[in-house]
C-alpha cells in the first residue's frame, strides 16, 4: 500500500511528520527501515484540511472526487492534467523525486540531508537524482568567495570579472 493514512501521521509538538513504513526499498529489504519526513507548514495545513473531511474507517486521507483511493494510474493522469494546466512538460510521478532533489541542492541544502529525506542509504544514489547544473556550482563558488573575502584585507581582494558565456 502506497497511500497516506492517518496512522502514518506523527504529531511532534506543533509539527507534523509523515512516517513511511512501506516504500520502494522496504519491499526488498529483510529489515525494512521506515522513513520519517518532516512536513512543511503548508503541507501540514493541507493534511489537516483533508483529515477534517469525512474519511472512511480505512483512514486513507487523499481520495479521488468519487471517494475512491488513488491508484497509480489515477495519480499519473491527474499529474498529467496539472502539467498541461501549468504548461510544463508531462512527467511521470517518479520524476518529481529528481525535481525535489535538484531544487533542494540548488537552494544549498546539504546533500546528506537530501539523501536522508529521499531515503537513500548511500550518497551515490542521491547523486543520481541531483542535476549537474552550472548555475548551482557557480552559486556555491560565489558563496565560498564571499566567505573568504570577508576574512581578507580589502587590499587583497581583487575585482572579479564575470566569464562570458
Amino acid at each position: 500500500r502506497f497511500l497516506v493514512c492517518t496512522d502514518d501521521i506523527i504529531l511532534e509538538g506543533e509539527r507534523f511528520r509523515l512516517n513511511i513504513a512501506l516504500h520502494k526499498t522496504s519491499c526488498s529489504s529483510k529489515n525494512p527501515i521506515p522513513r520519517s519526513v518532516p512536513l512543511t507548514v503548508v503541507a501540514a495545513q493541507i493534511l489537516v484540511r483533508q483529515m477534517k473531511l469525512k474519511m472512511p474507517p480505512d483512514g486513507i486521507i487523499f481520495r479521488q472526487d468519487n471517494g475512491q483511493p488513488y491508484s497509480a494510474g489515477n495519480f499519473r493522469s491527474r499529474l498529467h492534467r496539472l502539467c498541461t494546466k501549468a504548461k510544463v512538460p508531462k512527467r511521470p510521478p517518479y520524476a518529481l523525486r529528481h525535481t525535489f532533489a535538484t531544487n533542494l541542492a540548488g537552494d544549498g541544502t546539504n546533500r546528506t540531508i537530501i539523501g536522508q529525506l529521499m531515503g537513500h542509504s548511500t550518497f551515490r544514489t542521491t547523486q543520481r537524482y541531483i542535476a549537474n547544473n552550472f548555475e548551482y556550482q557557480q552559486t556555491a563558488m560565489d558563496r565560498l568567495a564571499d566567505r573568504f573575502s570577508a576574512l581578507a584585507d580589502d587590499k587583497m581582494v581583487t575585482k572579479v570579472v564575470p566569464v562570458k558565456k
